[in-house]
């Protein structure tokens, strides 16, 4: 006896369908949330290129600060003011932390606002660190402030930023 009925198996396989995709969307949020640590694959997935940019070059700000390359991370400045900027100084004034004693452990974008015409921009991240030699950890919001030049290259404003 054959019991199929051309309505109810095709009724079947659209639900089927639409567990099947319910259950890859949910597969893919877990996994955008649970291995994305730095904050930045939502923004490549699904965000503008700015923001995109944007939440890579904060990124990767704060790896430069984490390995203590000075130097670099001056170089997200524009090329007027990076002679000028003393990171070690303003990393001292937003941590409360001489920058020889601090380990940045983690840090993930959060959030990224650009103005209406894509010239300002702010990025919001959450930074965990450590004081050496007290095994003191904290956690920090920070707002990187940035802006976009003539040659439409965004530049930090690390002096607004880190204060």
């Amino acid at each position: 006896m054959n019991c199929f009925h051309p309505i109810g198996g095709s009724t079947r396989i659209i639900s089927l369908i639409t567990i099947a995709l319910i259950l890859f969307i949910a597969v893919l949020v877990l996994f955008i949330v649970f291995f994305d640590k730095d904050g930045t694959a939502v923004y490549r997935l699904v965000i503008s290129r700015e923001k995109s940019l944007l939440a890579e070059k904060s990124v990767s700000f704060f790896e430069d600060l984490q390995f203590k390359d000075f130097q670099k991370s001056a170089s997200y400045h524009s090329p007027e003011d990076q002679e000028s900027v003393d990171i070690p100084k303003l990393i001292a004034r937003i941590f409360l932390v001489k920058p020889e004693f601090i380990d940045i452990m983690r840090y993930r974008v959060f959030s990224i606002h650009v103005d209406s015409v894509e010239k300002r921009a702010r990025v919001f991240l959450k930074v965990q660190f450590r004081v050496l030699n007290t095994d003191k950890e904290y956690e920090k919001d920070i707002i990187l402030y940035y802006y976009k030049d003539q040659r439409d290259t965004w530049f930090m404003k690390l002096e607004s930023s880190l204060r």
